[in-house]
């Protein structure tokens, strides 16, 4: 649950403040911000078309991969800027990875629980994923105050990196006790 938060967390604080960013930084035009945020939409699906296609074979390496899209999308996001096909690149692969996190976890939950429990597991971790929101939010304005809005992708990509290293140390810790 602590993983969810960081990895949502480092998300949003960006993704708030994407509008902007496009805008003011990487200077497009408004109909190319408008056209970035429709296709960061539509990375949504594609998301969900991984998760449909790759989840049952190779469930760890999608998880694992959508940590590493998600790090590189934000860490990549400034120095990209000034390419129109990269920064759209970090883009969907920033949204896509959320959304093979958020469906994998859902379906952990779901998996991993009684049916009685489900429905209270899952409404728990919507107002986890919540929690993550509003932080990022608020983190990535504090990354604006304190530097600028050219740090927002380097500022969730700290979180997320943490937040990768945590998810390894306790996945580690898991098959450690499993041994």
């Amino acid at each position: 649950l602590i993983y969810t938060i960081f990895m949502t967390t480092a998300y949003f604080s960006t993704y708030s403040y994407i509008e902007p960013f496009l805008a003011d930084v990487a200077q497009l035009h408004p109909r190319t911000v408008t056209a970035m945020l429709v296709a960061m939409g539509v990375a949504g699906l594609l998301g969900s078309f991984f998760v449909a296609k790759w989840f049952n074979r190779h469930p760890r390496t999608l998880f694992a991969g959508a940590a590493i899209a998600m790090l590189c999308a934000l860490a990549f996001m400034l120095p990209f800027s000034s390419w129109l096909l990269p920064l759209g690149l970090m883009c969907v692969m920033l949204t896509c990875s959320l959304t093979v996190f958020n469906i994998v976890n859902q379906d952990l939950i779901v998996k991993n629980m009684s049916d009685e429990a489900v429905t209270v597991a899952t409404a728990t971790y919507s107002g986890i994923f919540n929690v993550g929101i509003g932080t990022g939010t608020y983190v990535g304005g504090l990354a604006i105050t304190a530097f600028s809005i050219n740090y927002i992708g380097l500022c969730g990509a700290v979180i997320a990196l943490l937040g990768t290293v945590f998810g390894i140390v306790m996945i580690q810790r898991r098959i450690g006790n499993k041994v």
